[in-house]
């Protein structure tokens, strides 16, 4: 899961965290808030960065 620091939203995607199942992994965006991961560069790019690693290690590399 992904989430960013300032995001008034974080406390839902803790709370998700704790009642996922394995496995499980959360990633914080430093600094950003919830909007910022929609359309500040530097909080995309950290999100997609995490987003394309996992995925490749999931599907496989193509």
């Amino acid at each position: 899961m992904i989430t960013a620091e300032k995001a008034v939203t974080a406390w839902m995607t803790h709370e998700a965290l704790e009642r996922a199942g394995s496995p499980e992994r959360l990633h914080t965006i430093a600094g950003a808030t919830h909007v910022d991961v929609y359309d500040r560069d530097a909080a995309v790019n950290a999100a997609v960065e995490q987003l394309a690693g996992f995925f490749a290690k999931a599907l496989g590399s193509a």
